[in-house]
């Protein structure tokens, strides 16, 4: 099963998914998807969407959900990249008010690697472009 997990707010569905999640609903993840049935998980800005406290619990659930070789994608704003974007005027005033607005926390992308190693034995990989990161966690 390939699942996008989206803020329909800011997000719009990508085609080819069998299930499209809406952050705001999460729970019918872990109730209407069994553990180890993902082959992949889209959630490219899930991580933004969430308070930083919650990263743990979260993961843990989008992790539970992957099978063997089973691929999740996360990320968010990384705030290091954000303050040096705002810092030396690679974006704009209304740009950055919108990553604001959107999002409930930013975090170091290196600092969100190490709480995922930390959880499980998983190869990640991770990639950063502009203020974002998307960090890819395969199941081995």
């Amino acid at each position: 099963m390939k699942i996008q997990i989206l803020d329909t707010t800011f997000e719009q569905s990508i085609e080819g998914y069998d299930r499209h999640i809406d952050f705001q609903q999460l729970y019918q993840l872990q109730v209407e998807v069994s553990d180890n049935e993902c082959s992949y998980i889209l959630a490219p800005e899930i991580l933004s969407s969430e308070q930083l406290p919650q990263y743990s619990n979260l993961l843990q659930v989008l992790l539970s959900k992957l099978r063997l070789n089973g691929e999740l994608v996360v990320g968010g704003t990384d705030l290091t990249a954000f303050a040096d974007a705002v810092r030396n005027k690679k974006i704009d005033t209304m740009t950055a008010n919108h990553i604001i607005a959107r999002s409930k926390s930013m975090a170091n992308v290196h600092e969100v690697r190490q709480l995922i190693s930390s959880l499980c034995n998983f190869n990640i990989s991770w990639s950063c472009t502009g203020v974002n990161y998307e960090i890819k966690i395969r199941r081995v």
